[in-house]
């Protein structure tokens, strides 16, 4: 049983390697950058993409902090977002704002410049560190669509001090939302190994009818790791067959 299982493993890593050359040379030549899609935790919350240039003179201190809170009610989302980016800037210095920063995740401003404020904002949580959890797994059972995402995309940025929000990221990856689906995955794969317990929930969205949320189920898993070894047939059966996107995916993780 062992010698197959090495076998297997061999296997995929062989077809990880022609796959990672084939497609990703093509993906990942230097500065480049995806397009926006709905296939992506990037589209979905973009926290980890790149920041817009800051204005000179912008960075703040702990002292700013209450006027920068007050400033997220300002009329122009400019003055909003560019709020949400010191704060930001403070990392867990600016814990005192995270209960104005998770009223931020409703805030779809967009700015002249950069992404609107409510994905700004997930950033800024995911900045703030684990004192920001509790709060954003409270905005998990949020109805609001951006609350919920940028949550996620929190929690994945935390990850691993954020393990107590497993349970609710696979609580709401149960309804299956195809708008929210790959960010609570993407919360999952951030988190790591802690996100141990949701290998089986996972394991069933390999074989999911949107091959989107296959591949990032691909990803939720090779995120945590050897604990997700009980997904090893199914993911090597996957590099097989299907979309190129979900084969590469499969071997990835």
């Amino acid at each position: 049983m062992q010698n197959r299982i090495s076998a297997r493993l061999l296997g995929c890593l062989v077809m990880a390697a022609t796959l990672q050359t084939a497609v990703l040379g093509s993906e990942l030549q230097a500065g480049a950058k995806p397009a926006p899609s709905t296939a992506s935790p990037q589209a979905a919350a973009s926290v980890d993409a790149p920041e817009q240039p800051r204005e000179p003179g912008a960075s703040a201190d702990e002292t700013q902090i209450p006027t920068l809170v007050r400033k997220l009610s300002d009329a122009d989302p400019n003055v909003r977002a560019a709020s949400v980016r010191s704060l930001g800037e403070l990392g867990p210095k600016a814990v005192a704002a995270v209960p104005s920063l998770v009223r931020a995740l409703e805030d779809d401003g967009v700015p002249d410049v950069g992404d609107p404020v409510w994905i700004l904002a997930a950033r800024a949580l995911g900045k703030a560190g684990p004192e920001a959890v509790p709060q954003l797994i409270e905005a998990l059972r949020s109805p609001n669509r951006h609350v919920m995402k940028g949550a996620a995309a929190a929690l994945s940025e935390i990850g691993p001090a954020a393990k107590e929000a497993v349970e609710p990221l696979m609580a709401a990856l149960e309804k299956d939302d195809p708008d929210t689906r790959i960010t609570l995955m993407y919360g999952l794969m951030g988190i790591g190994p802690e996100a141990k317990a949701a290998v089986p929930l996972l394991i069933q969205f390999l074989d999911h009818e949107d091959f989107h949320a296959r591949y990032w189920a691909c990803q939720a898993l090779g995120g945590i790791g050897p604990a997700a070894a009980p997904a090893v047939p199914v993911l090597c059966r996957l590099t097989a067959e299907g979309p190129v996107s979900v084969r590469r995916h499969a071997a990835a993780a």
